[in-house]
């Protein structure tokens, strides 16, 4: 009996290890991200970034001059995202698009990003993990068919056109 209790202590005690383990690569891994964005940044001054509340940094490049799309509104976009070394992870190319607005169709840092621009205009927005595919990431195909990973802790660069809003019923 002495023993099974002295193996539970065991188990509990390397359950214990391995999670303030973890808990340290997690620390880890958001440093090199912050430090990754932190690079990022100060070689790229003249995109102005501006630091939202959420983490998001948003930079408008072309000012928009037509609607502001709210939740619910459908917004028609081009888009390319890339890695912040400049790898290109995904584009829209030639086509357009087309998702409701603060739905979860997006993640979290488009969705936001979009809503700040106005019709007519195109932004960067320079996503955190947190705002992106977290710390578990994402692995899907690229423009070009290749299958790509997102692996977790990896800051997003957008390069979003905002090309219309088709506002809803509910703005009506």
């Amino acid at each position: 009996m002495k023993k099974i209790i002295k193996l539970k202590y065991l188990i509990l005690l390397v359950i214990v290890l391995v999670s303030f383990s973890s808990c340290n690569n997690f620390k880890e891994y958001e440093q090199q991200e912050t430090d990754q964005i932190a690079t990022y940044l100060a070689a790229n001054p003249l995109r102005n970034f501006e630091k939202k509340p959420s983490g998001l940094y948003y930079s408008e490049a072309t000012a928009g001059t037509g609607i502001q799309p709210i939740k619910h509104d459908t917004v028609f976009f081009s888009f390319t995202v890339s890695f912040l070394d400049g790898t290109v992870l995904n584009s829209s190319g030639s086509d357009t698009a087309i998702v409701p607005i603060m739905e979860g169709f997006l993640i979290k840092g488009l969705d936001e990003g979009i809503t700040y621009m106005k019709t007519g205009g195109r932004s960067f927005l320079l996503v955190p993990s947190n705002l992106a595919y977290g710390s578990s990431g994402y692995y899907t195909y690229d423009a070009t068919g290749n299958y790509v990973g997102v692996p977790g802790f990896t800051p997003l660069l957008f390069d979003v056109s905002l090309l219309r809003v088709k506002t809803s019923a509910i703005r009506k």
